[in-house]
């Protein structure tokens, strides 16, 4: 009877619209927070946090946030007649995204914060044909975009590359065997980024087999999956691959144990038992694999890797290690 690893492999998947852009409140402040005051760009002062907009969600329209600043304690050089702050220049930036695309349609260096938003959901509609969605807007900070093993972007925002990158890694695939793929950073004063739509369109694949509750003594000898790649959605590709798995089973329940967009499906066998994981690359798949074993202690050897791109149906047989 086969062992299932649909917790660790399938883990529940969420929209990328569902991923969006964090509410930051304060940080490293201490006692002087109530002194915490819009930036005015004057030198003797410093970032501690943005302020909290009317809403969570990235899609909300209305999203405003600012950065926060305090004073240190070194004064001007002259209290008696003070520099004049120097010119404020505030530099706005939006992501907007698709969930069938693995990349995203940035817009940055603009002096408005919704010019910015309202061209890159332009540039993304008209390359999806509809249905982006944006993350927000920023300023005079940093964005991060990765992507985990499913082929799901997340967002991360911090007041440079370091802390944007940092933020996007902590909420990013923390069920999985290897920290998400950086896709890109973004700095509110960079130029637009438009990625070609052919590239980063997502073709998916997904693998399905017997539920082992439904499954009667034997069904499952040799044990099989049933991987359907090439689709042009998650939901049709782990419909395929369902259909497939009970239609050979005289309807027995089956149930998905991986999908990703644009990426892999790898299978390997172990000392307990057959198993798949999804990748994005097949370097990233074997590294993968090994260290979800050596988290479960057990030893495992690949077998065939199943690509998202290539149109197909298969039926992987664990006991000789490729399809039928």
């Amino acid at each position: 009877m086969m062992t299932s690893y649909s917790k660790r492999t399938a883990r529940p998947l969420k929209s990328v619209a569902a991923a969006g852009l964090a509410t930051v409140l304060l940080f490293g402040v201490d006692e002087r927070a109530e002194a915490a005051h819009p930036c005015t760009g004057a030198p003797n002062e410093i970032i501690v946090g943005m302020t909290k907009g009317p809403g969570d969600n990235p899609n909300d329209p209305n999203m405003r946030s600012l950065p926060l600043c305090q004073y240190t304690d070194q004064g001007p050089a002259n209290p008696a007649a003070p520099a004049p702050p120097p010119r404020i220049i505030q530099k706005h930036a939006s992501i907007a995204w698709h969930a069938d695309a693995d990349q995203v349609w940035m817009e940055g260096n603009f002096d408005s914060t919704y010019g910015a938003m309202t061209k890159a959901l332009e540039q993304c509609n008209a390359a999806m044909g509809g249905s982006c969605t944006s993350i927000g807007k920023w300023n005079n900070s940093t964005m991060a975009i990765a992507r985990d093993w499913n082929g799901f972007l997340h967002n991360g925002w911090g007041v440079n590359a370091s802390k944007a990158k940092q933020a996007v890694l902590q909420g990013c695939g923390r069920d999985q065997p290897l920290k998400c793929e950086i896709v890109g950073i973004y700095a509110a004063s960079k130029p637009g980024h438009t990625p070609d739509a052919r590239a980063a369109r997502k073709r998916y694949a997904a693998a399905a087999w017997l539920d082992d509750k439904n499954a009667p003594k034997g069904s499952g000898n040799p044990p099989r999956a049933w991987i359907a790649t090439g689709h042009a959605s998650m939901n049709a590709a782990t419909g395929a691959a369902i259909a497939a798995c009970q239609n050979a089973n005289n309807g027995l329940r089956c149930t998905y144990w991986g999908v990703v967009g644009n990426g892999v499906i790898q299978t390997y066998t172990g000392t307990r038992g057959p198993g798949g994981l999804p990748e994005l690359d097949s370097k990233r798949a074997v590294a993968a694999m090994k260290a979800l074993c050596a988290s479960e202690k057990q030893k495992c050897n690949v077998q065939q890797l199943y690509s998202s791109r290539e149109p197909g149906l298969f039926v992987h047989n664990y006991v000789t290690g490729r399809s039928e």
